[in-house]
C-alpha cells in the first residue's frame, strides 16, 4: 500500500551539512518503514555541522495527514546529535511514536499513581455519601488530566534534548535536580498554587478559582508531583510528618536521594499584608533536608511518635498512603458537614472511618481522626437525646485511644475528654 506522500515531488530534502541537501524518495512502494528510518539515520550521521544550530528549509511537508509542517519555510534547531529533525519526520509519518508515559515504571515502588487512588478513593466515598454530583466527579477526574497534561509538557520538553522517542528513556538521562525543577516549572504553568485543601472537587473547581488557577495542599501536590515521575520512572517516595507530607526523588546516582517540600514549588511572595501564593520560581526551601523537615512548621513530634507513626521514613506499605488518603478526604468532608449542622452525614463519616480501621492501621492521621471523630459525634448525638449512639461512639473512642496510643497526639487532653463524656454520658442515662 502506498505511503501517503509529501505535496511536492514525493520528496523531503534533509540537510547533509556540506552546503547542499540531499533527498529520500518516499514514492517507492517497496521501501520498508525500517529501511526509511536507516537512510534517514545515514544522512543524520554522515551530517558535519559546523555550528551548534543549523536551519533546516522544509516546502510543503505534510506528511501522515498531522501537519507537523506546513507548506512554506520551516526552520529546524538540530540541537547537538540529539537527531530532532529525523525524529520529527519519522513521527510525522507514523513510522515512529512519541512515547510520553512508562508502561512499566520499574523505578516507582508503589504500585499505584497516589494521586489516582486518591481520586478514586474521593469518588467513591462521594457516592456513598451521596454527594456524588456530576460537577464534583468532574472536577476530580479534572485534576488527574491536569497531571497528565504537566508530565506531558515535562516530557516534550526532556526529548527535546535526547536522541530518543521514549520519554523516561530520556528522563533517565537528564540531570535529575534539573528535571525536578521542570516539575515545580509546569505546575506553575498549569496555574497550581498553594493552599490548605483535603479534596480534589474543591481544589480544582474552576468555580472557586480565577480562570486558569488550581490549588492544592502538600499531599496533593506531592502526589501530583508522585504521579508525573511515576509516568516517566522515576522512583519518589512520599514521607509523614507531624500534619504535613513531602516526599524523596530519586537522585541520577545509586543510593542516594533528593528531599523535596511540594509547598516551595512556587514562592510565595509576601508585602505587607499582602500575600501571593502564586509567586514565579522556586521557594528556597524547595530542595529540603531532614533536620528541616524534622521541625517543620514549628511541631517536633516526639520518638515515640515518630517511630510508633512511621514519621520521617519513605512509605512503602500502601495501605498506610490509602488510609492518609480516606483519613484527608472524610476529615474535609467532616468539616462541611459540621458547618451544615448535618449530624446524620457526620455519623455516616464516622462509619466509614471505623470500617477504615477496623484491620488496624499505622497511618497516624486515621488513628487520631477515628478517636477524635467518634468523641465529636457522640457529644451532639447526646444533645439530641441518642444516648445508645453516643455510648456505642464513646466504647470506639476509647479502644482507639487505647489501640493507637503510641500515635496519639495530646494524649492528656483526649484522655480528660474521654474521661469527662463518661461523666456527661452516666448523667445522661440518669436523667
Amino acid at each position: 500500500m502506498a505511503r501517503e506522500l509529501p505535496d511536492w515531488d514525493d520528496e523531503e530534502f534533509i540537510h547533509n551539512g556540506e552546503g547542499f541537501y540531499e533527498t529520500i524518495d518516499y514514492s517507492d512502494d517497496n521501501k520498508s518503514d525500517s529501511e526509511l528510518e536507516e537512510e534517514l539515520e545515514r544522512i543524520e550521521k554522515e551530517a558535519k555541522f559546523r555550528s551548534r544550530r543549523e536551519f533546516l528549509k522544509l516546502m510543503g511537508f505534510g506528511a501522515a495527514g498531522l501537519g507537523i509542517l506546513g507548506s512554506g519555510i520551516m526552520a529546524f534547531d538540530w540541537g547537538c546529535g540529539t537527531g530532532k529533525l529525523r525524529r520529527a519526520i519519522l513521527t510525522g509519518l507514523g513510522i515512529r511514536e512519541w512515547k510520553y508515559e512508562c508502561e512499566n515504571p520499574t523505578n516507582f515502588k508503589l504500585p499505584f499513581s497516589p494521586l489516582e487512588e486518591y481520586a478514586r478513593i474521593e469518588k467513591d466515598i462521594l457516592k456513598e455519601l451521596g454527594r456524588n454530583d456530576g460537577h464534583s466527579i468532574a472536577c476530580v477526574d479534572h485534576a488527574v488530566k491536569v497531571a497528565d497534561f504537566i508530565a506531558d509538557n515535562i516530557a516534550k520538553r526532556v526529548l527535546e534534548t535526547v536522541d530518543t522517542y521514549d520519554a523516561a528513556e530520556a528522563v533517565s538521562k537528564f540531570k535529575r535536580t534539573d528535571y525536578i525543577k521542570m516539575i515545580a516549572d509546569e505546575m506553575a504553568n498549569a496555574g497550581l498554587f498553594y493552599s490548605e485543601e483535603g479534596l480534589l472537587s474543591r481544589a480544582f473547581d474552576p468555580d472557586l478559582h480565577q480562570e486558569g488557577y488550581f490549588h492544592a495542599d502538600c499531599d496533593l501536590i506531592a502526589f501530583i508531583m508522585m504521579h508525573i515521575g511515576r509516568r516517566h520512572n522515576v522512583g519518589m517516595h512520599p514521607l509523614l510528618g507531624p500534619y504535613h507530607l513531602y516526599l524523596t526523588v530519586d537522585s541520577d546516582k545509586e543510593d542516594r536521594c533528593y528531599i523535596v517540600e511540594p509547598t516551595e514549588f512556587r514562592k510565595i511572595e509576601e508585602n505587607g499584608s499582602y500575600v501571593n501564593y502564586a509567586g514565579r520560581g522556586i521557594g528556597e526551601g524547595f530542595f529540603s533536608d531532614y533536620d528541616r523537615q524534622k521541625f517543620h512548621g514549628g511541631i517536633v513530634a516526639s520518638k515515640e511518635m515518630e517511630e510508633a507513626a512511621l514519621l520521617h521514613v519513605p512509605i512503602e506499605d500502601p495501605k498506610i498512603l490509602k488510609d492518609g488518603i480516606t483519613a484527608n478526604i472524610l476529615q474535609s468532608l467532616y468539616a462541611d458537614a459540621k458547618r451544615e449542622d448535618n449530624l446524620d452525614e457526620r455519623i455516616a463519616i464516622f462509619n466509614i472511618l471505623e470500617r477504615t480501621v477496623r484491620d488496624g492501621t499505622r497511618n497516624y492521621v486515621l488513628a487520631n481522626n477515628y478517636v477524635i471523630t467518634a468523641l465529636d459525634v457522640a457529644e451532639d448525638c447526646l444533645k439530641h437525646g441518642r444516648v445508645d449512639d453516643a455510648s456505642n461512639l464513646l466504647t470506639h473512642a476509647e479502644y482507639g485511644f487505647n489501640e493507637y496510643k503510641p500515635m496519639i497526639n495530646q494524649k492528656g487532653l483526649l484522655e480528660r475528654n474521654i474521661r469527662e463524656f463518661k461523666q456527661k454520658l452516666a448523667f445522661g442515662r440518669a436523667g
